[in-house]
């Protein structure tokens, strides 16, 4: 009879037909000696991606390692992520989109291995560098230097920047919210709630995973003016979710403060008169609340 699984992998993928292959290897070589369940979550993507993870079913040794689900339709790609976390049965879960990839084979096997030593810590992460369509590192370091650390609870609830692809954490959280559903960054959204449990490690001893930036990435592709529109959303719903918290109410709405700032920024370079005159109330509304 096969064991319950130490660690869900959850991969969420659409339309990576060219990058599922080698995110799905990069899983299937870990060194382990728990059980491991990948996830895989594909969005009804429109190319050959269902036949690649086919194939890789029907061939792979480790193929057994793999849940395979095709949604008849499309979800959107929130929706999708919280699904696949929802079928995840393993004490930890670990999250590698399908056009990303790990390179460390034992990097589950480190992760597991401090968690459990370690109550206290409910995530563990690393670096990663960037790549491109052809798997060329186009930037040896994802995180900022001052990210390279440890997370206090707090700092993990205020959304501070992980990788979320090299990501492993205690299996907690029961129930999510509705606008989990609908925000841009529900990466965002999932590492502030898991500060609720407990703190973050940072392995540096853990070879860096890779993160791609190609044509079709959702968040890698969206130019500065869409990426603080999207910010802004996630960081009103996080500032209404902590809104009897001092501190944390405090810090989100001088996160949206700044995303206003970042929005009128480019209303002035565009020119654009109402979004000039919208973005300055609500600039002005935040800045009251300060």
């Amino acid at each position: 009879m096969k064991r319950e699984p130490t660690v869900s992998v959850c991969m969420i993928t659409y339309g990576h037909e060219q990058f599922i292959k080698q995110a799905i290897e990069s899983v299937l070589i870990q060194q382990c000696d728990f059980e491991v369940e990948l996830i895989i979550a594909n969005d009804c993507s429109p190319d050959n991606t269902d036949n690649v993870v086919t194939q890789i079913i029907e061939n792979h040794p480790n193929s057994n390692w793999i849940r395979y689900t095709r949604h008849t339709s499309n979800k959107g790609m929130m929706p999708n992520f919280v699904w696949a976390m929802k079928q995840a049965n393993g004490k930890y879960i670990a999250l590698c989109e399908g056009d990303d990839y790990w390179t460390d084979p034992l990097k589950l096997q480190k992760q597991v291995d401090f968690l459990d030593a370690n109550p206290e810590y409910v995530i563990s992460y690393h670096d990663a560098f960037v790549v491109n369509n052809e798997s060329v590192i186009i930037k040896n370091s994802l995180l900022p230097i001052n990210r390279k650390r440890d997370f206090t609870s707090l700092e993990l609830k205020k959304g501070l920047l992980i990788s979320t692809l090299t990501s492993v954490f205690r299996n907690k959280i029961d129930e999510f919210p509705d606008y989990l559903w609908v925000v841009p960054n529900g990466d965002t959204v999932l590492f502030s709630f898991l500060g609720k449990y407990g703190e973050g490690k940072y392995q540096e001893e853990i070879k860096n995973a890779a993160y791609r930036h190609h044509e079709g990435g959702v968040w890698s592709m969206i130019d500065g003016k869409g990426r603080a529109n999207k910010r802004l959303f996630t960081n009103k719903k996080l500032l209404f979710h902590y809104k009897r918290d001092v501190v944390l109410s405090k810090w989100f709405n001088n996160k949206v403060l700044g995303n206003y700032k970042s929005l009128l920024y480019f209303a002035l370079k565009e020119r654009n008169f109402f979004s000039i005159f919208k973005y300055s109330l609500n600039y002005v509304k935040y800045f009251i609340k300060k």
